[in-house]
């Protein structure tokens, strides 16, 4: 719609020109006509825009598993007083376009946002040239606008000095994304060129020289909030990490021999002891690494094996009071296996393709009034949260 507008625009602009460019008394009133048509007609195109989403889901690779641009959205928007949507993060590490077409019931549809930000194409490169990377972004993008959906779409984020011999390659995969956005008046976030624009020198990403430090996400906020047209909006300089919904903070952990594994039949009389240690989230311990560190102030668990020791399997135990018996969610991610609810097993399998990021996995229950035990095994990481609903 903001391209018929400026359309519009212009063609008012040349028809004022012209007529002003010729001595004629009859200008006057054909220019008025001109001009109050079109201080009429652009706010009747302007209300028929989309409005602000409210639910975005955030789908990609591991940068947006990261979670830190999602959050920094909405932290700039609050600190400048607009509307903060809900973003869900849809990020599963290492993924591809073609890998996004094979969950789109599962981490896209179900939410029903209002907008899909679509970041994919560095792990692309690695596995598909450019006609089959558009190839599977055009399947997404028609399903999506099947449902009505809106996309931004996002150019990736510039490779560090171990992988400059993909560059040339990156420039024909972000061409792919830009035209992608013209052919369909896609809005399209220029992370890349962001980046460039801050110099090869210049400390963006992990030592992995593939995954973002935190300039590297404030550069890639900075080109979302552009593409979602808030550039008067500041990018923070400080992200105030916060603990994710529901999170979960004292638990009884210990370690166990590998191969041994929980079943409905072991859980139910099991019960914590003094081999069982306390472990209280958010870990005090900081990290020099900025994606663990902030991992690790959202809440997830990442220091077990300091606790109880290197090379073993781990189980947790919480309980939970509820006043009633109400339906909720209890969110998984990092590295969960199977979790018990009053000793049902309520999730089939261990994350596996679901991905890291908390909440990758949302299993919808049922507490009863009262006391309720959560147990669950781990390879050391985790992340358990118990939330009302599964939109955040």
């Amino acid at each position: 719609m903001m391209h018929v507008i400026q359309q519009f625009s212009l063609r008012v602009w040349f028809a004022y020109t012209s007529l002003r460019n010729h001595d004629n008394p009859m200008n006057s009133l054909v220019l008025t006509v001109i001009l109050v048509g079109a201080l009429l007609i652009t706010p009747v195109f302007a209300q028929t825009t989309r409005p602000a989403p409210k639910r975005i889901v955030a789908v990609g690779d591991s940068i947006t598993e990261g979670h830190t641009y999602p959050y920094l959205i909405q932290q700039a928007l609050a600190e400048a007083g607009k509307e903060v949507p809900v973003i869900i993060n849809a990020g599963v590490g290492g993924d591809t376009a073609k890998g996004i077409l094979t969950r789109l019931d599962r981490d896209i549809f179900r939410y029903e946002p209002d907008l899909v930000i679509l970041d994919t194409g560095i792990n692309d490169m690695g596995i598909y040239n450019a006609k089959e990377y558009e190839a599977h972004m055009r399947q997404i993008i028609t399903q999506l606008r099947d449902k009505n959906i809106p996309i931004l779409l996002a150019t990736s984020s510039v490779l560090g000095a171990k992988h400059f011999g993909a560059l040339p390659n990156q420039a024909h995969f972000n061409a792919v994304v830009r035209r992608l956005g013209a052919e369909f008046d896609y809005p399209v976030a220029e992370v890349y060129d962001r980046m460039i624009e801050a110099g090869f020198g210049a400390p963006l990403q992990e030592p992995d020289g593939a995954h973002l430090n935190y300039e590297g996400y404030r550069l890639l906020t900075r080109a979302m909030l552009d593409a979602l047209g808030h550039r008067d909006v500041p990018v923070p300089a400080e992200w105030k990490i916060p603990l994710m919904p529901g999170v979960i903070a004292s638990w009884k952990v210990r370690a166990v021999e590998k191969g041994v594994e929980l079943t409905e039949e072991s859980v139910k009389d099991l019960k914590s002891d003094d081999t069982w240690k306390i472990h209280t989230l958010p870990e005090q311990q900081k990290n020099e690494s900025w994606w663990l560190e902030q991992q690790r102030a959202r809440g997830v668990s990442m220091q077990l094996s300091k606790v109880l020791g290197e090379g073993k399997r781990y189980q947790a135990l919480a309980t939970i009071h509820s006043d009633t018996q109400r339906d909720c969610f209890v969110n998984l991610g990092a590295g969960v296996g199977k979790v018990f609810l009053n000793g049902v097993q309520i999730n089939k399998a261990d994350l596996g393709t679901f991905g890291y990021t908390p909440g990758a996995r949302r299993e919808k229950v049922t507490l009863k009034a009262g006391e309720n035990v959560l147990i669950f095994e781990t390879d050391g990481w985790f992340f358990v949260s118990v939330t009302d609903d599964d939109k955040w």
